[in-house]
């Protein structure tokens, strides 16, 4: 079975999804996943939940927060990458500014595209905000069950977190600025250069009056219509939102 490059772009961004999702149920429930003290023991991950001090109760509570914002952030950015490979293509034999050019002819798409970016870096600005009270509510709170063994997986947590959130705030910024998008998951960042061959706009002089109409109807169903009726013909492609 053949397996298209749309769908090999899908399966790795569904499998470096999976890795951003343990970094951010680690890096968000800092008091569950972080090594503590209990009398003479290591607190299990049951203590570490059912602890009901006030301030573990506030830390788990701005935890759970935290972690629906970064669900949010996973959400926005696989709907994006999805975006991306539906209506863009990566060609090597262009160059990377070649998009620059090309989507002048789709005022639709330009359009979506700055959405997807800003939505992308709004969502990427709050989760660096939550998580930075996250981690400092989470440090005061386990401040004083830590042990030698903590140190280590603290800060590999918080770097690995860190790392994550650092990536999505340059990337969605760079795709701002330069008007390009720029992939959230693959580990070398590609750019997408150009329309998919399969919603391209092909505008024939010829045959105007019979023109054939492929109907790119919208980023959400990804449905696509073909008019067979001037199947022999010269025929016109027009982009439709």
């Amino acid at each position: 079975m053949i397996v298209n490059n749309d769908t090999k772009e899908r399966l790795m961004g569904f499998l470096l999804f999976l890795l951003d999702f343990y970094r951010a149920l680690t890096g968000t429930y800092l008091p569950i996943f972080i090594p503590q003290t209990c009398g003479t023991n290591l607190c299990s991950l049951y203590s570490n939940i059912t602890n009901h001090e006030l301030l573990n109760v506030i830390s788990l509570l701005l935890n759970t927060i935290t972690f629906i914002l970064f669900m949010l952030l996973f959400y926005v950015e696989l709907k994006r990458e999805n975006w991306c490979i539906t209506n863009l293509d990566v060609n090597d034999d262009k160059s990377k500014n070649n998009l620059d050019n090309e989507i002048e002819k789709y005022p639709n798409l330009k359009k979506e595209l700055l959405i997807q970016n800003k939505r992308y870096n709004n969502i990427t600005k709050i989760c660096i905000g939550s998580e930075g009270l996250n981690i400092i509510t989470s440090i005061t709170n386990i401040y004083g069950r830590l042990t030698s063994v903590s140190l280590i997986p603290l800060i590999s947590i918080v770097l690995l977190i860190s790392l994550k959130l650092k990536r999505c705030y340059e990337t969605s910024i760079k795709s701002i600025k330069s008007e390009k998008v720029y992939s959230g998951f693959l580990t070398e960042q590609i750019v997408f250069n150009e329309i998919d061959k399969d919603v391209k706009e092909i505008i024939s002089d010829s045959d105007t009056e019979n023109p054939k109409i492929y109907n790119y109807r919208s980023t959400e169903d990804n449905g696509y219509n073909i008019n067979e009726e001037y199947k022999n013909k010269t025929i016109e492609y027009k982009y439709i939102k």
